[in-house]
């Protein structure tokens, strides 16, 4: 007790210091003393409103880049062989987030390319899709003109009528088998469908696509024969093009080419190129083989620096990677959401 009350004694004659110290302070002989007061509240006051303004600022700016690299990051984690599907046997595990921060250069890269790529292109976003390839030739890419997926390009469009029986197979066996079964008791399509009917509000654009998808029959069997022989005979097309011109990749512009990937169960990636009339975005995308997550990556890693100083862009967008990878992205995405049904 001695010591606190000798502690708070000493701590006494320090504030009595500091308020001498204070009183004797020059401004006190000021007559602007209180003009200059409130004038160092508005400055700090100021200060505090601009500090959130920024802080506001960074929070929305490159937030597309910030969602890319975690996207590179999930893929780290996520992709490569899975015991239980034979498809992914050939598949290797790789640090994605290395492959996109040592991409500096394209040199060696070849790409193959179509003048048709722009064919109904507006005069704006014919300019910006060559600027896109001028910028892909200057980082030391060669460009390669063929137009060998022309024929095939309405082919990638059947995937789409495969999709509402394939989805509702294969999410109702995940459901199953995959997760345990949350508090709202669904497990399946079906299930989904009727807590969204009696939960509208957390249905912000609809469930007209989920309700089409839950009317089909969502028979595996089906879905795994019709999708295994769209993929292969889309892969070997892919395959056979790249193989002859002796391609790293496609690259065309919008989503050219992108139905052609993902019927083949192939990556592909989107990088914005620019916005025509400031307004609407255009963009081009790159598609490879089988695996070829880490190629594509580094592409549009490299090239994203210089079409966000050349074109304005603000960073990259993952458009969509086939195979295992995008199962698991998928996967992932939607599990924290079937958790909190």
């Amino acid at each position: 007790r001695h010591r606190k009350q000798r502690a708070a004694a000493a701590d006494d004659r320090e504030i009595a210091r500091l308020r001498t110290e204070i009183r004797a302070h020059p401004c006190h002989g000021c007559t602007d003393r209180e003009d200059h007061a409130r004038w160092a509240e508005r400055y700090h006051r100021l200060l505090r409103d601009t500090g959130q303004l920024e802080r506001r600022i960074e929070g929305r700016t490159n937030t597309i880049a910030r969602t890319f690299d975690r996207i590179v990051a999930l893929l780290t984690v996520v992709a490569g062989p899975d015991a239980s599907d034979p498809a992914t046997a050939t598949a290797r595990r790789v640090d994605y987030r290395r492959v996109v921060t040592g991409a500096r250069s394209l040199k060696g890269v070849r790409l193959g390319w179509s003048p048709s790529y722009a064919d109904g292109l507006g005069a704006a976003q014919a300019r910006l899709f060559r600027a896109a390839l001028a910028t892909l030739t200057g980082l030391g890419a060669t460009l390669v003109e063929t137009d060998d997926l022309e024929n095939s390009k309405s082919a990638g469009v059947a995937e789409l009528g495969l999709i509402p029986n394939d989805f509702k197979a294969n999410l109702d066996h995940y459901l199953t088998t995959a997760v345990p079964t949350p508090r709202s008791g669904v497990k399946s399509l079906v299930d989904i469908v009727l807590f969204n009917q009696d939960h509208p509000d957390k249905v912000k654009y609809g469930q007209d696509l989920l309700i089409a998808s839950a009317a089909q029959p969502g028979s595996a069997e089906a879905a795994s024969a019709s999708s295994l022989g769209l993929r292969t005979a889309m892969g070997a097309v892919i395959d056979q093009v790249l193989t002859s011109n002796d391609l790293d990749a496609f690259v065309s512009s919008g989503y050219d080419n992108a139905n052609l990937g993902a019927s083949a169960g192939y990556p592909s990636v989107t990088v914005p190129s620019g916005l025509v009339r400031d307004t609407t975005p255009l963009g081009v995308t790159f598609l490879g083989t089988a695996w070829s997550e880490a190629t594509l990556l580094r592409v549009a890693g490299a090239s994203r620096g210089d079409l966000h100083r050349i074109l304005g862009v603000e960073y990259l967008v993952l458009a969509g990677l086939g195979g295992l990878a995008g199962w698991a992205l998928a996967e992932a995405a939607t599990r924290p959401a079937i958790g909190r049904l």
